[in-house]
């Protein structure tokens, strides 16, 4: 079964080796940068509190456009860019059992960087086909999913930090649904803060 069967079959699926090693190092510093320089918030939703994360960096909504094209490729249909934000994950962090909101019709969970560098810190989903699965993703892996349909989430976080990018699209039915750019102009304008929340 190739990786857009798979898909299409249980609503979601990890590609490894998404990222290439430089993309990695690039994203991992400039998240450092962002946290160093005060532009990451503590977040402050129900799903996840109290981690550092930035909504619409200029790096993950470059790369939000830049894969767009491989997403679409996998998933079999013409896609809309909604939003990009990337966290940083601390020890003793839980993410709660959610679906997320219609803007992330198909998201992409990206692992950039987890310390200690043997940590495997298990995304949960539950597909289309009802059954739960731990997917273990090593930087540089990702997961495609159907975000507002697909119950996800990460029992409590034993490692140190985790890096982790997020891209969200919706599908292209026409180029003004009112949930592309997520209700913006366009791609890089961070004008307000959304929830990962449905």
């Amino acid at each position: 079964m190739n990786s857009s069967e798979h898909f299409r079959e249980y609503g979601y699926v990890k590609i490894s080796d998404f990222l290439s090693q430089e993309i990695i190092s690039l994203t991992r510093k400039y998240m450092d940068l962002s946290l160093f320089s005060g532009h990451m918030v503590i977040s402050d939703n129900s799903v996840i509190a109290g981690q550092p994360e930035q909504y619409a960096a200029m790096l993950s909504e470059s790369l939000l456009l830049f894969f767009q094209p491989n997403i679409e490729s996998v998933v079999g249909y013409a896609l809309l860019p909604t939003y990009s934000f990337w966290r940083i994950y601390e020890h003793g962090a839980v993410l709660r059992e959610h679906v997320d909101r219609d803007s992330c019709e198909i998201s992409v969970s990206v692992t950039i960087a987890a310390e200690p560098r043997n940590t495997d810190w298990r995304l949960w989903v539950r597909g289309i086909d009802r059954k739960n699965k731990s997917l273990s993703l090593r930087p540089g892996d990702c997961v495609i999913y159907l975000g507002n349909k697909v119950p996800h989430w990460r029992n409590k976080f034993k490692g140190g930090v985790q890096y982790q990018m997020f891209l969200h699209y919706i599908r292209q039915d026409n180029n003004q649904n009112p949930l592309a750019y997520d209700g913006r102009n366009t791609c890089a304008l961070a004008l307000f803060k959304r929830s990962i929340e449905k």
